[in-house]
């Protein structure tokens, strides 16, 4: 029989983020992650004598399956999938991905066994990929041209001028470092800053379209929040939306101005009101500082 303590903690502590439900003596949650098809990707919640046992119950795996002609993984596809679960501290038992834990640490497990699900299933593009490189333009005998090139360009574009505009104005940052949140995941951001007494994460958000944009702010939602307690040295965090309007709705705004700092691209001189002493006093009081 489940405690219903356990839940009761469970949902206090992730309850921004995650949605729990029962689900006979298991607790069922949607996390913020999901599939690369937009569906959201759901864990459970199952105790084990003084321990929770939390599981995707290979509902991960029979999704990557459906994006496959074989019903058999390669070993290839099994290397890869062993090195994530060693990344993110979880077992994959006969095609489920499992982690087991305190009740206390509950929430950091979800988040790790949650990432690595998402990893898991992000694997389908790996072989996609190797499917479109097989492909051969019957016309010209080259691969079919894609898009994806446009799309990094774009976010290269973005992420060189917010360089530049940090290098112009005199201050000190650092690119792509990493960065330990409470579960123990290590985030890579785009840039951190030190401005006005203080240090700042940035992160910069691209997206292709809906689908990915829901996708990627969900994530950045997660990462700032498996980070908030580097609040407490004095760090913020700032998201920045690249100029796709199309892509990004008010709802996505609104989701991550409650974990920091909202600029919109190209409104870049946010940010140097941001770093100024006055600007930096009004955002430690809204994050909690």
């Amino acid at each position: 029989m489940k405690s219903a303590s356990t839940w009761d903690t469970l949902r206090r502590q992730v309850g921004q983020l995650f949605i729990c439900s029962e689900w006979g003596d298991r607790e069922r949650v949607q996390t913020p992650f999901l599939y690369p098809d937009g569906e959201v990707i759901e864990l459970f919640c199952e105790r084990q004598e003084d321990h929770l046992k939390i599981s995707d119950l290979g509902e991960t795996t029979r999704w990557l399956a459906m994006q496959t002609a074989s019903d058999r993984r390669t070993s290839r596809q099994m290397a890869l999938i062993r090195d994530i679960c060693m990344t993110h501290g979880v077992t994959f038992e006969r095609g489920a991905l499992v982690a087991q834990c305190r009740e206390a640490d509950a929430p950091w497990t979800l988040i790790r066994v949650a990432q690595a699900a998402s990893c898991v299933s992000d694997l389908w593009f790996t072989f996609r990929r190797k499917l479109l490189k097989q492909q051969v333009d019957p016309f010209s005998g080259s691969p079919p041209m894609r898009s994806e090139h446009a799309v990094t360009t774009d976010f290269s574009r973005v992420s060189r001028i917010v360089k530049e505009y940090l290098w112009q104005r005199g201050l000190s940052f650092q690119r792509e470092t990493e960065w330990e949140g409470q579960s123990r995941i290590r985030w890579k951001v785009h840039f951190s800053v030190v401005a006005a007494g203080r240090q700042w994460l940035i992160y910069v958000l691209h997206a292709e379209n809906s689908a990915d944009a829901e996708r990627k702010v969900r994530d950045v939602m997660l990462m700032w929040y498996d980070l908030q307690h580097l609040a407490q040295k004095s760090i913020r965090f700032v998201s920045i939306f690249d100029g796709s309007p199309d892509v990004w709705s008010a709802s996505h705004f609104a989701w991550l101005e409650t974990l920091s700092v909202i600029v919109r691209w190209p409104e870049l001189d946010q940010l140097g009101r941001l770093f100024s002493s006055n600007a930096a006093g009004e955002v430690n009081g809204r994050q909690g500082g």
